[in-house]
């Protein structure tokens, strides 16, 4: 019955490990992961407003003097 518990053990701890190997990934990764998606979309929309207000400007400065 001892040993039964002991190979049980042993089993859990090679299932363990990594289960607690996946635990830490996931909760690094996964932030990481949507703080880079979210920080890239920002950057993406940052961008694409500049463009718009800059070319908006310079088509109301033509407009202007026409």
């Amino acid at each position: 019955m001892a040993e039964l518990s002991v190979r049980l053990g042993s089993a859990l701890a090679r299932w363990w490990v990594p289960a607690n190997v996946a635990v830490i990934v996931v909760t690094v990764v996964v932030p990481v992961v949507v703080v880079v998606v979210v920080v890239v979309v920002v950057v993406v929309v940052v961008v694409v407003v500049v463009i718009v207000v800059v070319v908006v400007f310079i088509t109301m400065i033509k407009i202007k003097t026409t």
